[in-house]
């Protein structure tokens, strides 16, 4: 039997199935087995090749569905298909995808950051209800975390994490919800009840840092000493290893703005609402105090 030919190019529709049944996947995921983390929880790395497990799954079953459809064709393979992904992702360039029009582009790109969005809640929802069990479940058992005593600075790497972790977070319904209504974050986040006053101003915040708290460990350093080193490095003047690091301080400025925006929404006065930038009704903005 001949072997059938390979195709070094890529159908745009192949790539939007796979953006779209992926967004579906992550989104009725259950992740069971992330409930039952009542040791010490799977690191962030561990907790990624789930997300890409289900990514990968999605790509190929992609792939064979055209693959069946156009029997006779030059076959589409992985590699091809995960080479047009990677040129897209990196700089939203077309390489390796049979050209079109621009419409069609457009909706590529537009899948594109509509599925790593959902890919990116669905990592921040994992880390946090494990954070969430490991709480409830930790007490006697050791779990290493960086602290000041292992005299190591943050690295770089970990604060582009944390700060990712944060934007993500705060943009769950649920954190939304814990934020504005003190509603439990447990580890399912389900079942939420409407509340018809939100908290003070000063419980949200302590709210938020707790959020942090959680998202810290999950990248590995110690709550204590994930905040002293995030002001060490931004707020005062003892430190160079990053002073000049534009995409870094880059990085931290969008934190900072989805922070002060989630604290704006979460005490928000009962009817008053606010756009997605955080603007209140009356025009002015509400800013995270540090």
């Amino acid at each position: 039997m001949t072997e059938p030919s390979k195709t070094s190019v890529v159908p745009p529709s192949v790539l939007l199935a796979f953006f779209r049944s992926a967004s579906a996947a992550l989104l009725s995921a259950s992740f069971a087995d992330s409930e039952s983390d009542s040791i010490v929880p799977v690191s962030a790395k561990d907790r990624r090749q789930e997300i890409l497990k289900i990514q990968i799954t999605c790509l190929t079953e992609a792939v064979d569905d055209f693959n069946r459809s156009h029997a006779g064709s030059a076959d589409i393979t992985m590699e091809a298909a995960q080479s047009a992904l990677r040129a897209l992702g990196a700089s939203e360039t077309f390489d390796g995808i049979i050209e079109s029009d621009k419409a069609i582009q457009n909706e590529l790109v537009a899948n594109m950051h509509e599925m790593n969005e959902v890919a990116r809640q669905a990592f921040v929802r994992l880390l946090l209800r494990a954070e969430v069990a490991w709480d409830k479940s930790s007490e006697g058992h050791f779990r290493y975390l960086k602290t000041s005593k292992d005299q190591i600075k943050m690295e770089r790497s970990a604060i582009t994490e944390f700060c990712g972790l944060c934007i993500a977070a705060v943009n769950l319904p649920e954190v939304v919800n814990h934020l504005r209504y003190c509603h439990d974050l447990d580890h399912k986040f389900t079942n939420f009840s409407d509340a018809s006053e939100p908290f003070l101003p000063v419980l949200a915040q302590e709210r938020l840092k707790n959020l942090h708290n959680l998202l810290f460990r999950a990248a590995g350093y110690d709550p204590e000493y994930g905040h002293e080193e995030i002001k060490r490095i931004f707020f005062t003047s003892d430190h160079t290893e990053l002073k000049d690091d534009e995409e870094i301080n880059k990085t931290f400025g969008k934190f900072f703005s989805a922070m002060s925006t989630a604290i704006s929404i979460a005490t928000l006065p009962a009817g008053v609402k606010a756009d997605g930038s955080g603007n209140l009704s009356d025009g002015s903005t509400r800013v995270l105090s540090v």
